[in-house]
């Protein structure tokens, strides 16, 4: 619960008044006062349901989908090109050039899956 929820709930309790000033030390020291015993309370809510509290909030739940959708989009896309380098078809003007470029073809594959690792 955050600290604003609980200054709401406690005007709306007539705990604090409406009128009071959030910096005033009194209310200041009320206010540490219901947020201390909300989370005592939130914790025994937990703990008597068992039920965990969420160890990653949901912006960090979509990032870390966020990273594994990334990351296997990269290595398929990267997959992708080193086929394309595998299935160039060379016109050399000699055998030994057509091997030197499906060499050179190869090597390129080999390099673009490397990247990945």
């Amino acid at each position: 619960m955050t600290r604003d929820e609980i200054i709401r709930m406690a005007r709306e309790c007539d705990i604090i008044d409406f009128r009071d000033e959030s910096d005033d030390p009194h209310v200041k020291q009320m206010v540490d006062f219901l947020e201390s015993f909300a989370n005592l309370i939130e914790r025994k809510i937990l703990q008597n349901c068992k039920i965990k509290a969420p160890t990653r909030t949901m912006d960090q739940e979509f990032a870390a989908y966020h990273r594994r959708g990334f990351l296997a989009g990269t290595a398929a896309e990267r997959e992708e090109c080193a086929k394309v380098c595998e299935g160039m078809k060379w016109q050399a003007a000699s055998d030994v050039t057509a091997m030197a470029e499906q060499y050179a073809a190869r090597e390129c594959a080999e390099a673009i899956r490397a990247r990945g690792k």
